[in-house]
């Protein structure tokens, strides 16, 4: 019965952001549980300023350590949402599998370089930035000439 009630809560939520599913459905590799998904773990996308404060919410940002005038980077933090970090690494699966694109362009480029899981992780914090700045923005995604302000290239 509380799952039941979860639901309830979850559904009602999400259907008075029509738009943002919209804006996150136009990317490609997002399909409706996806944008579902990443909005209800999202949650108010206004709280964070930039796209890097949610990469680092989600847990999508590498750790550092720095000892002197060492400065050592290591895995992803893993901290914050373990659903979103899964949700996001699901579309970049998907991305990964689709023919051509730029976000396909960009994961070759880092899977040449670093190997298949970190150009995955690289990927889902690409498309994260992304979905930052276009609900941010309300637009839509475009694929030509499109703008990624505030995204970084990891």
């Amino acid at each position: 019965m509380r799952i039941e009630e979860l639901d309830g809560e979850i559904r009602s939520g999400i259907a008075s952001r029509p738009k943002d599913i919209k804006i996150l459905r136009s990317i490609p590799g997002i399909g409706m549980v996806s944008a579902y998904t990443i909005l209800a773990e999202i949650g108010n996308y206004l709280d964070f300023k930039k796209p890097e404060q949610l990469a680092m919410w989600a847990g999508l940002v590498p750790s550092v350590y720095q000892s002197a005038d060492k400065l050592i980077t290591g895995g992803i933090t893993k901290q914050g949402s373990k659903h979103l970090r899964w949700i996001l690494v699901q579309v970049a699966h998907a991305i990964s599998h689709a023919k051509g694109g730029k976000f396909k362009k960009f994961f070759l480029k880092i899977k040449a370089k670093k190997g298949y899981l970190v150009a995955i992780v690289a990927l889902a914090r690409k498309v994260l930035c992304i979905i930052h700045h276009l609900l941010v923005n309300q637009e839509m995604y475009e694929e030509e000439g499109r703008s990624s302000k505030g995204c970084t290239d990891s």
